[in-house]
């Protein structure tokens, strides 16, 4: 059976779809895979703010179109970057296993995030971070937007333009650059954003044979808490543009989902932790986000939008 992979272009695109296409080879050694390298809109434009280009879908929209049009029958993706609402005639399948959750500091000198001396430069355009570093930081620090593949906001790191960056462990250690690690954020400090770590396998409705497949790789405890996160996003509003965190555990026999929404600048936060049962990952986040709305959140989005 031939089954042609989507995936962008740049190195750890390219190193998740050809970690899928390996672990998928193991388990079904009769499949015939390639790869096609796609470009997206977030790739064609390395500078503009994500914000102002639209969020999380300009990773993502020329791939699904490729998926659709049928020039390819599985799209692998960073979880993070895919927009809770899917195109018609498209779904996600089970979830491999989730690699790090953790945000990643790597620092020019070797300090830790609250070792950096006032009025240092830390590079990071997403909102989610720039918002719980304000609440941990206040106005200490100085935050600059960055963009660019892992490699390149690593070298204009090196090249002094910034005292500090902050990215995903993920991406990171999927690309061999855990040494590059200067701290591993702990989550009670800086809560993931939903998904994060994770893969997303994208295939047609239609393709009933890509369930099955995909299933032989999938880990129970990441599809399990990948799923409660996505729900929880999906009850927020779906948006990347929005400080918002998610991030689900399972302890003994209870799936516990801990998540967070703050005003852009820090001031005002909302935490919330739930317990729920395993087996209804959708309905524990959809009770999340309702919770998180009702104690304060519905206030913070208001200010936002």
């Amino acid at each position: 059976m031939k089954m042609r992979i989507g995936s962008r272009g740049s190195p750890l695109a390219r190193g998740q779809a050809n970690w899928v296409m390996t672990e998928l080879q193991k388990k079904n050694p009769q499949l015939d895979l390639s790869l096609t390298i796609i470009k997206t809109t977030g790739d064609k434009d390395p500078h503009s703010a994500l914000t102002k280009m639209g969020g999380k879908g300009v990773f993502v929209k020329e791939i699904e179109e490729a998926l659709l049009a049928k020039r390819i029958d599985l799209a692998v993706h960073s979880l993070k970057d895919v927009p809770q609402m899917l195109p018609s005639g498209l779904q996600m399948g089970p979830y491999p296993r989730r690699e790090t959750p953790n945000d990643a500091l790597i620092s020019r000198f070797g300090e830790l995030l609250r070792e950096l001396p006032r009025g240092s430069i830390v590079g990071t355009s997403s909102p989610r971070r720039i918002s719980q570093i304000f609440f941990h930081y206040k106005d200490r620090y100085r935050i600059e937007p960055i963009r660019g593949n892992v490699e390149t906001r690593i070298q204009k790191l090196r090249k002094g333009e910034y005292d500090a960056i902050l990215m995903a462990c993920a991406g990171l250690k999927r690309l061999g650059l855990e040494s590059e690690i200067t701290e591993v954020i702990d989550v009670h400090q800086m809560i993931p954003a939903p998904g994060q770590g994770c893969l997303g396998l994208e295939y047609r409705e239609e393709n009933e044979e890509m369930s099955a497949i995909l299933d032989t790789i999938s880990d129970k405890e990441s599809d399990i808490t990948a799923r409660a996160e996505r729900s929880f996003l999906q009850g927020m509003g779906g948006s990347c543009l929005i400080p918002l965190g998610g991030l689900a555990r399972i302890e003994g026999n209870e799936l516990i989902l801990k998540a967070v929404i703050l005003t852009p600048n820090g001031e005002k936060r909302v935490e919330i932790e739930e317990k729920g049962d395993p087996s209804e990952p959708e309905f524990l986040g959809g009770q999340v986000a309702e919770r998180l709305l009702h104690e304060g959140g519905s206030d913070i989005l208001l200010k936002i939008q």
